[in-house]
């Protein structure tokens, strides 16, 4: 906690939440609570991407949109969001009392909440080029990918598994033209200068994502 600027003896700090892939601690220092994260370098192998783009997520948000509550981490006394020592990659954020996070969507309120967010957050990027943005995680939103492993989970899978989810595994062959239209995407400039059709996109990973949990 010494980089940034607090004194380590007088900060207490505890194993925070259930997340599976980055490590998370709650701090507290000096009458402040902060959530201390070592991003897991294994599967963000480039961790300052991550800083980058959140930096001009925020940067776009403190410009057209200061009214939109963005949690962003804390700089280092260096001025830096991302410290690497010889543990990994670390990020301090302000922890924002009275917020829970939910670890399962049981109700059909909930997913609407979801999404409604979602698209408010994404809307507020209307005009946002997000050509510098950096992929933390190469082919994640890769459509024609997901969909390639799709087909090798149904060839391969689970059979009983595979007749649970039939009729998913029949809707997502129904719309297998949905790849022409995110290749198109892929390939206009649109689609690279503006965040609503990102939207678009990462719902059409979400449905197919959505079949092959069940192979």
């Amino acid at each position: 906690m010494s980089a940034y600027g607090f004194d380590d003896k007088s900060c207490p700090v505890v194993p925070y939440g259930n997340g599976l892939i980055n490590k998370t601690w709650k701090v507290d220092c000096n009458g402040n609570s902060y959530i201390l994260q070592r991003i897991n370098d294994k599967v963000f192998t480039e961790p300052y991407k991550i800083a980058s783009n959140i930096k001009q997520l925020s940067d776009h948000l403190k410009e057209i949109h200061p009214e939109y509550f963005f949690v962003v981490p804390v700089n280092t006394k260096k001025g830096k969001q991302l410290l690497m020592n010889t543990e990994g990659y670390y990020r301090l954020l302000p922890f924002v009392h009275n917020s829970y996070t939910y670890d399962v969507v049981n109700t059909p309120e909930l997913a609407f909440e979801a999404a409604k967010q979602f698209g408010r957050f994404t809307k507020m990027f209307s005009e946002f080029d997000a050509t510098p943005l950096q992929d933390t995680i190469p082919d994640f939103h890769n459509l024609l990918l997901r969909y390639q492993q799709f087909e090798h989970a149904i060839q391969k899978g689970n059979i009983s598994r595979i007749e649970e989810a039939k009729e998913t595994v029949a809707f997502i062959r129904e719309n297998k033209n949905i790849l022409d239209v995110y290749q198109q995407l892929q390939m206009s400039l649109q689609f690279k200068k503006g965040l609503p059709t990102t939207t678009q996109r990462s719902a059409m990973c979400f449905s197919m994502a959505k079949a092959m949990v069940f192979v």
